[in-house]
């Protein structure tokens, strides 16, 4: 028994009433509750929440190993098993979520307590077991039929939902045999529990989710995404297998954006992934999405070198094709600063090294403007490239190179005897001001000495 006071003990009840959930969680506090309590349920307003919330009930049953707590507490007069904080969360929602097996045994057998009390979120008891893995406590509440196994929270997702895209392989499966549960169910955004299994990289939650019947392996998210554009986006080789393997994918569907899967998987390095899609007849190797890039200007961009060779050497690829905006795959790669896949692009004779974009700004331009200097000094080197070619605003690469600040590209220029030093663009701005403009001090130093009436 504590050594306190019962006349300090009783002596404020209001204060007691608030001080018992604090009591239940700070170690080294005048109640230690394992061992014996001074405080008489007559005493306090069990029910009254803490500093934080929650009540002593709630207090405990997110405490590990206080089962003995919760059922005294359970035993006094009045006490509410149901109430819940200013976030809805009750006793037995913090213990599932926990984890805390005995104290949900404890809390599950009590009759009065009501099945299914969903926090703000509307995410109920079970859910966030599914949701953190805790199996034992998923099949105690699922067997005392103290929760829905289907019942959705404020984004639509439910258990089945949260247990695929975490991975948690039993209680899937423990979902799956319930009855209700529907295996497809979207949620708001139309992602199903085989999207976020796809989506997070759980094969054997896919395989699992495939096998029954009524599950679409090839439903559309709300941005149109398919479990196969997830798993490609992804990486995922060993999903990717699995769904295509499927009757009902189509492996050429395009997203909301006008993406296919071989368009994710090539934007995000996934080469081997690339490959496999590359092996089914109905892919289309150089389909552009809504904004005009293909498989191989995504590629491009991201800098993937094998990739873009892979697709250099498919039937029907356009190696200059542009996209809505005029980049080619050599724009796109030389604005990224890729100078590998810029060598690669340059090597391919049908491929116009100075293709201007729907701005007029070339390969050159684009990457003097970010200051790409070894992409600049591959172009410079190329007979093809004009490194004066100004754009729509009488912009020249070297107006571009001030702006950004590089002295090493704008001595690039500087040293080459075709480049006008001090081209105007439309409005009168000469390398020098846009320098100046940029606060680049050391570029202006240098382009000082050509610029007119200075």
């Amino acid at each position: 028994m504590s050594n306190s006071s019962p006349a300090r003990v009783v002596k404020d009840v209001q204060r007691i009433s608030e001080e018992l959930p604090r009591a239940l969680r700070e170690e080294g506090h005048l109640y230690d509750w394992r061992v014996g309590t001074q405080v008489r349920p007559e005493d306090v307003d069990i029910n009254m929440p803490g500093d934080h919330g929650p009540t002593a009930l709630t207090y405990a049953a997110g405490l590990n190993s206080y089962e003995e707590v919760v059922k005294r507490l359970l035993g006094w007069q009045d006490a509410q098993p149901n109430e819940s904080d200013i976030d809805g969360l009750t006793p037995l929602l913090d213990a599932a979520s926990r984890g805390y097996e005995e104290v949900v045994r404890v809390l599950v057998g009590g009759d009065d307590l009501a099945p299914d009390m969903p926090d703000s979120q509307n995410q109920g008891q079970l859910l966030h077991a599914a949701w953190n893995g805790h199996g034992e406590v998923a099949q105690m509440l699922l067997k005392q039929e103290k929760a829905n196994p289907d019942m959705p929270d404020n984004h639509g997702r439910t258990p089945l939902s949260y247990a695929a895209s975490n991975g948690h392989r039993e209680i899937v499966k423990l979902l799956l045999e319930q009855d209700g549960v529907n295996p497809d169910r979207p949620d708001i955004f139309n992602k199903t529990p085989l999207s976020y299994a796809a989506l997070s990289g759980h094969g054997e939650v896919v395989k699992m989710l495939l096998e029954q019947d009524d599950v679409s392996p090839d439903m559309g998210s709300q941005l149109g995404r398919t479990p196969l554009a997830y798993a490609a986006s992804s990486g995922n080789r060993e999903i990717v297998k699995v769904l295509l393997e499927q009757g009902r994918v189509n492996p050429n569907r395009q997203d909301n954006s006008g993406q296919t899967p071989l368009s994710h998987a090539a934007f995000n390095g996934h080469g081997e992934v690339v490959k496999m899609l590359l092996e089914r007849d109905e892919v289309s190797t150089d389909q552009p999405d809504h904004h005009g890039r293909t498989p191989l200007s995504l590629a491009a961009s991201s800098g993937d070198r094998e990739i873009v060779k892979t697709l250099l050497e498919q039937d029907g690829v356009n190696p200059d094709r542009p996209d809505i905006d005029d980049y080619t795959p050599l724009s796109h790669a030389a604005l990224g600063g890729h100078g590998e896949v810029v060598e690669i692009f340059l090597n391919l004779g049908e491929v116009n090294p100075d293709q201007p974009n729907v701005d007029g700004q070339t390969p050159l331009s684009l990457a003097a403007s970010k200051g790409h200097r070894e992409v600049v000094k591959m172009l410079l080197k190329h007979d093809g490239v004009s490194p004066d070619q100004p754009d729509y605003d009488g912009r020249t690469p070297l107006s571009h190179a001030a702006s950004n600040g590089d002295e090493e590209v704008a001595k690039m220029f500087l040293e080459l005897d075709e480049v006008n030093l001090d081209q105007p663009h439309v409005y009168g701005w000469t390398p020098y001001r846009f320098a100046i403009y940029g606060g680049h001090a050391k570029v202006a130093a240098l382009l000082r000495p050509h610029e007119p009436g200075v």
